[in-house]
C-alpha cells in the first residue's frame, strides 16, 4: 500500500512540473509577441544586402511578417 501511495505522489509531482512549465511557456511566447513590434531591426549595408539580411531574418523567424513588411517597403522606396 506505501508503495502505491509513494507512486501517486510521484505522478502528483510530475503533472505540477508539467503545469508550471506549460505556463512558463505560454507567458514566454506572450511577451515574445508583444515586445516583437516595439524592437527596431537595424541592417547594414546597400539595399540588397539588408533586403538579404531581412529575408534571412525573416526565415529564421526572428522577424514577424508584419515587421518584415514594413522594413521591406523601407528598402523598396530608397531604391
Amino acid at each position: 500500500m506505501l508503495g502505491n501511495v509513494q507512486g501517486y505522489h510521484v505522478l502528483i509531482l510530475l503533472a505540477i512540473v508539467v503545469v508550471v512549465v506549460v505556463v512558463i511557456v505560454v507567458v514566454v511566447i506572450s511577451v515574445r509577441r508583444k515586445g516583437a513590434g516595439r524592437r527596431s531591426i537595424e541592417l547594414e549595408g546597400g539595399p540588397a544586402a539588408r533586403m538579404a539580411q531581412l529575408v534571412h531574418l525573416h526565415d529564421q523567424h526572428l522577424v514577424s511578417d508584419d515587421e518584415f513588411e514594413v522594413k521591406r517597403r523601407e528598402i523598396l522606396r530608397e531604391i
